[in-house]
């Protein structure tokens, strides 16, 4: 898949050229996190039957039934946090924030960054190794 990638780069680069330029960021930033979505179906999957049946599901309507939606929904109440941190956190705020740091004078907020780094390293690992399913994909390597 990684030669699936430098296609992409080459296609881009040498016969797409000027459109990336032009494109809105938040289009190009769509663009690269479809193609990364769908190259890592790659990784999580063990044969070519089963890749071209995981994105076949990833892109099929498929109709659910309301006990469904109940469930998927008490699931979703469980990822709503995470994803308004993932939100909050792809904002271009703590870019400027970063700099606005590191720029200062301040050794208390640079050691207070760094300590917050640290404690969400360390809890990301707590919930990898405490959880029976590993999702990081190289360990099955």
């Amino acid at each position: 898949m990684h030669c699936g990638y430098v296609l992409l780069l080459v296609l881009e680069k040498y016969v797409l050229r000027r459109i990336p330029e032009k494109t809105p960021s938040f289009i190009s930033r769509i663009y690269t996190l479809f193609f990364v979505v769908v190259g890592w179906v790659v990784f999580r999957v063990e044969n070519l039957d089963n890749m071209t049946a995981f994105l076949k599901r990833m892109f099929m309507y498929v109709p659910v039934s309301k006990i469904d939606i109940i469930t998927s929904y008490q699931n979703l109440l469980y990822v709503i946090p995470y994803f308004a941190i993932a939100v909050i956190a792809s904002m271009p705020f703590f870019g400027i924030l970063k700099k606005r740091i590191e720029n200062g004078k301040s050794m208390f907020l640079k050691i207070s960054c760094d300590a917050l780094s640290l404690i969400v390293l360390l809890i990301s690992i707590m919930y990898l190794a405490g959880e029976k399913f590993n999702p990081f994909i190289y360990f099955r390597f």
